[in-house]
């Protein structure tokens, strides 16, 4: 696969199951995907694109099920932010 060089590029490797157009109209979906997913290279166009911010926002909204335990632990620690517990699924 080539490298992504866009945000569609971006979007279309991510999250595959839907058009880029409705994934970067919301962000989180593919941040997450990149944090939990993505190649240094890939998150350092990422950031150029949509910041630091966006990713530590990101982050901070996480659903359940969003990021893998490591990755949750790992992002919490490269930003210098307390980490929360990991935030599971709940089932009724």
């Amino acid at each position: 696969m080539t490298r992504p060089r866009t945000p569609e590029d971006l979007a279309s490797r991510y999250v595959w199951w839907q058009p880029a157009d409705a994934t970067l109209r919301d962000l989180d979906v593919l941040l997450w995907q990149i944090l939990k997913l993505g190649t240094a290279e890939d998150y350092v166009l990422a950031r150029s694109l949509w910041g630091e911010a966006a990713f530590r926002d990101a982050l901070a909204r996480a659903r359940p099920g969003a990021l893998d335990e490591r990755s949750w632990a790992f992002w919490h620690r490269h930003y210098g932010l307390p980490e929360p517990a990991y935030p599971r699924r709940r089932f009724a």
